[in-house]
This record gives structure tokens, C-alpha cells and sequence, in this order.
């Protein structure tokens, strides 16, 4: 469970690295994390798993850093 500021921070944190793949030409990733915005602008603050949520973006993060 989030709350709105969690769920916030989240949505701030998938842009930012939305942005980074879009500049690295990374479409794969960049699909994968607008999948995970999708998610969170659509699901209640409530029903989001904060912690999980970030370790979902982080684990694409580092596999787009791998592919560079």
C-alpha cells in the first residue's frame, strides 16, 4: 500500500528514467517502464506496492544500463 506522495515519487521517478531511455534510444526499456506509469496513473494509491513498485523500475534501470 502507497500513499499519494509515495505514489507521486514513484510517477516522478518512472518520467525521469522514461526521459533517459527515450535519449538513449532505448525502446524496449522505454515500453516496459510506460507500462509501469500506465499502471500507476490508472491504480489507487492504495492498491500499489510502493516498495515493489521501485524495484521494478530499478531492475529495468540497471538492464538498460547493461545494454549501453
Amino acid at each position: 500500500m502507497a500513499t499519494l506522495m509515495e505514489k507521486d515519487v514513484l510517477l516522478e521517478y518512472v518520467a525521469s528514467k522514461i526521459a533517459k531511455a527515450n535519449i538513449n534510444n532505448q525502446l524496449e526499456i522505454m515500453e516496459s517502464l510506460k507500462d509501469i506509469r500506465e499502471f500507476l496513473y490508472k491504480t489507487n494509491c492504495k492498491d500499489i506496492d510502493y516498495k515493489d513498485s521501485i524495484a521494478k523500475i530499478k531492475q529495468i534501470s540497471l538492464e538498460s544500463a547493461n545494454l549501453c
